[in-house]
């Protein structure tokens, strides 16, 4: 394929024979997922023939492989041969801005139906069939974790999530013969991770991290 362009022709001039040069970075930050990072890079083998799967295969290209001392690791590449035996690879990095990038949150609910064939509320009802309608804030939080593992350990314990909505007290205090929920308070539900494959920081991998934590009130009518 014949280069035309004159201002690639002016780039690739000026390249050192088998060293891959680094055109630019598009970093994008990203709300609720990893930031990213596109890198185009070039190299001119000379006289050397390279074929794309000879590329792909290159150490430089490697899944997982750091961009510099950026928290960004590589996820997939694109190579494409721009003529005589000149390369360049649209390289994909994920990852995070900096070490600051904030934690994405999202308030949920959660409602539970209880149908009661006996229920008795001051001053609302005595000895009444009643349909319940037990209501609870819940929360997603998702976060890039880096050099550690998700809290899977932690998944069905009571905690305290980062970020916690307010909670209501609950209409249940005076119940003479409640249900118990067990456990009570805030449950670690639930947490996933999104690992980048290859990616590896003081023996452990890079996650995009999402928890989800569920209010409980510690009675409920039975």
């Amino acid at each position: 394929m014949p280069i035309t362009d004159r201002a690639k022709i002016a780039v690739l001039s000026s390249l050192t024979a088998g060293t891959w040069t680094d055109l630019g970075a598009v970093v994008v930050p990203v709300v609720d997922g990893f930031d990213t990072c596109d890198v185009t890079w070039v190299c001119d083998f000379k006289a050397t023939v390279k074929t794309g799967a000879q590329i792909a295969a290159l150490s430089n290209f490697a899944q997982g492989t750091q961009y510099g001392g950026a928290d960004f690791w590589l996820r997939t590449i694109a190579p494409q041969r721009m003529g005589g035996n000149v390369w360049m690879v649209k390289a994909h990095y994920e990852g995070r801005v900096s070490s600051s990038k904030p934690r994405h949150v999202k308030m949920l609910s959660n409602t539970e139906v209880f149908n009661i064939a006996s229920l008795t509320m001051a001053g609302l009802f005595t000895d009444a069939p009643v349909n319940v309608r037990e209501c609870s804030p819940s929360v997603e939080i998702g976060y890039v974790l880096v050099g550690s593992e998700p809290p899977t350990a932690s998944v069905g314990l009571v905690g305290s999530p980062s970020v916690a909505p307010s909670v209501r007290s609950g209409y249940w205090g005076d119940l003479t013969d409640p249900r118990f929920n067990f456990p009570a308070g805030w449950l670690f539900a639930d947490v996933d991770g999104d690992r980048l494959d290859g990616a590896v920081v003081s023996d452990h991998g890079v996650y995009y991290v999402r928890e989800t934590w569920q209010y409980l009130q510690s009675k409920i009518p039975a």
